[in-house]
């Protein structure tokens, strides 16, 4: 989430007190609440203001600010931690379903008063209700209103089609991919396709701000761990980075979209197994650090504001069929117990709600996916 242009832990009371000195009116995404959610009825107010926005399109309450004058007044009764965790809690168990994401930030005024700003993501496995009220909500401009049955009926159905849509187009992107069809064109052999799609890539807001993905720092480098390539720079889809161009083409590249999609393409040489034999190795430790690398990568996009979560991760071998899978200890060897059966291995999707723990960690379901494909049950240590 972004505010002033800064992701929500990046804001400082300078930027709040910046932002209140050319105060934008309440919207579709912003709350302002002079004191917080007090005892009586706390809990239905503060999970149908919430849900409201997670029922739409997200947005923030920003607590300490007069919705009517405009003025910052902070807040300063009690502990700011206490007050951010008590206002979670309320939360979790005021809605249903539980709304996925929800972040919190205080910021200390130079008043020695704080703000408190709840970010409240764009939900996807709504509609979420109030408990207390058994009430349906959603943001309309600057307030909250009742749900009509036709939204609900989009909400309730928004599930299992977002699925659909996912598959469908994930199958669209490979087969471009296997048509040659590339942003950038790729050297021959066996290519493992990674595609990180933020639900958000599904709605009908605006474009993303890819500025963040052409900055000189931009999160786009990091998918190919230093090695020589070019800088990103803006193509009809997006942004684009790849690694340097040969005779043949390109051994990778990442494009982000201006909708939310993160496609990385690599080209993974194979190996003899020995002189002689008809089997053929694929390094696992490549498979790997590219799919962590997509994650990290990710990580990153979210952070500056590009992509947002929840994502959906899918990975793909293409041309790979009879292949195995190789690791090394002293030396180059066969892992798992038979060889890639099919030319297009789509490797089912995973739903990452949370970026936070790190990268290994959230690409370790995709990970053991990829190691079913040769009969083992999760993924093995790679040195």
């Amino acid at each position: 989430m972004q505010l002033l242009g800064k992701p929500l832990e990046a804001l400082t009371a300078s930027d709040l007190e910046a932002f209140a000195a050319d105060l934008p009116q309440e919207d579709r995404f912003i709350e302002y609440k002079r004191e917080t959610y007090g005892k009586s009825d706390a809990r239905d107010e503060l999970s149908a203001d919430a849900s409201a926005f997670a029922n739409a399109s997200g947005g923030c309450i920003i607590i300490g600010i007069d919705e009517k004058t405009g003025e910052l007044t902070g807040h300063g009764e009690t502990d700011p931690d206490k007050e951010q965790n008590r206002l979670l809690q309320m939360l979790s168990q005021g809605v249903a379903p539980i709304i996925p994401n929800v972040s919190a930030k205080h910021i200390e005024l130079s008043s020695d008063r704080y703000v408190i700003i709840l970010h409240i993501p764009r939900s996807w496995i709504g509609p979420h209700q109030v408990r207390g009220t058994k009430k349906f909500w959603i943001r309309v401009s600057g307030a909250r209103q009742d749900m009509d049955v036709d939204q609900l009926r989009r909400a309730f159905r928004g599930g299992p089609d977002l699925a659909e849509r996912v598959r469908a187009f994930r199958n669209e992107r490979i087969g471009l991919i296997l048509a040659d069809d590339t942003p950038v064109r790729l050297v021959p052999g066996p290519k493992l396709v990674v595609h990180v799609i933020s639900a958000e890539h599904f709605s009908d807001d605006a474009p993303v701000d890819l500025g963040p993905a052409v900055a000189p720092n931009s999160p786009l480098l990091r998918s190919f761990a230093g090695q020589p390539g070019e800088l990103p720079r803006f193509n009809l889809d997006g942004v684009i980075c790849h690694l340097a161009l040969g005779k043949n083409g390109s051994h990778a590249y990442a494009q982000v979209t201006r909708s939310g999609l993160l496609e990385y393409a690599l080209v993974c040489p194979s190996t003899d197994v020995s002189p002689g034999r008809p089997v053929k190795l694929l390094s696992a430790q490549d498979l790997h650090e590219g799919i962590v690398n997509a994650v990290h990568v990710t990580t990153e996009l979210i952070r500056c504001g590009v992509l947002s979560a929840p994502c959906y991760l899918m990975a793909t071998l293409l041309g790979a069929k009879d292949m195995a899978l190789g690791g090394s200890d002293r030396y180059f060897h066969r892992m798992g117990r038979a060889a890639i059966d099919r030319d297009v291995a789509l490797i089912p999707s995973i739903t990452i709600e949370n970026f936070a723990p790190s990268p290994e960690e959230v690409a370790r379901p995709a990970l053991d996916l990829l190691w079913n494909i040769v009969g083992l049950a999760e993924a093995p240590e790679i040195r």
